[in-house]
Order: structure tokens, then C-alpha cells, then sequence
């Protein structure tokens, strides 16, 4: 699902069809495909909502991340996207996980933490600047994209 989201966002194909069935033969995924390619159009109309798609936004996906964290340990992550514009800069993370009632923050508290997380990164690197930062889950099952 995510290559198939990361496929149809960079432009290798405008079509969701083909980029669910390059990314599904890529993995060997032979069961469940449709199950895939739902969850991939939900995101695609999410995200065509949000305006990501539509050249307005610099997107990367499976932006990398490090930090130096206590102890002398690397933090390192990657989101899932990442959508600059002028005023905002966008980080999303897709799940594939049946929707949970209830604030994001609420409902999931580990993924909350790992996007206030990628925040601070994106701010401390100075990706961010002046933009608002929108942290957000983009449920694939549901297409509902909660925000921090």
C-alpha cells in the first residue's frame, strides 16, 4: 500500500491501478488486492483533498530522519510524507489499521508520539521555518486523516 501511495504521488504513474499492481508484484502480494487498491484509492482522494497532489505541494515520501537522542543513541525515522507549501508543512503518516473512535492523540497515542517526534526533528533541521506544522494519520481504511 505505501509503495503503491509513493508510486501514484511522485508521478512514476498517474494511475492508481497500475501503481497497486507494480507495488503489489514488487512484494509477491497475490492475496488481498483488493483490499489494496481500496485502501490506496481512499488515500489518493484523501490526499487530492488536502491539495497534496495537486503541484502545489513539494512532496517527499519516506523521508528520511536522525537525531541525537540521550545516551548517546541515533533516533531515526521516516515519514511516510512529507508536503511543503509556502505556508504549511504537512506530516503524514498512513495506517492501515481499523479506525479507532476518538482524538488522534486519544485513539493513538504511540503514532501521536512518533509525530510530535518527526515534528521536532523537521523544526530542530529547520525544514519547517515559518510554516504551520500539521501532524496528521492518514487512516486508509476509513480515508479520515485525524490531526494532532
Amino acid at each position: 500500500m505505501h509503495r503503491a501511495i509513493d508510486l501514484w504521488l511522485t508521478g512514476a504513474t498517474d494511475s492508481v491501478t497500475v501503481a497497486i499492481s507494480l507495488a503489489a508484484d514488487a512484494v509477491g502480494l497475490t492475496e488481498h488486492r483488493a483490499q489494496a487498491r481500496a485502501d490506496v484509492e481512499r488515500a489518493v482522494d484523501a490526499l487530492r483533498q488536502l491539495g497534496v497532489a495537486s503541484g502545489v505541494a513539494t512532496v517527499a515520501t519516506e523521508y528520511p530522519l536522525a537525531m541525537a537522542w540521550p545516551g548517546g543513541k541515533l533516533l531515526t525515522g521516516f515519514i511516510d510524507l512529507l508536503a511543503l507549501t509556502n505556508d504549511a508543512a504537512m506530516v503524514i503518516d498512513f495506517k492501515s489499521d481499523a479506525p479507532v473512535d476518538g482524538p488522534l492523540s486519544v485513539a493513538y497515542p504511540h503514532y501521536a508520539g512518533q509525530l510530535r517526534l518527526y515534528g521536532e526533528l523537521l523544526r530542530t533541521a529547520g525544514v519547517v521555518g515559518s510554516r504551520e506544522l500539521r501532524l496528521g494519520l492518514l487512516l486508509t481504511a476509513s480515508g479520515e486523516v485525524r490531526w494532532l
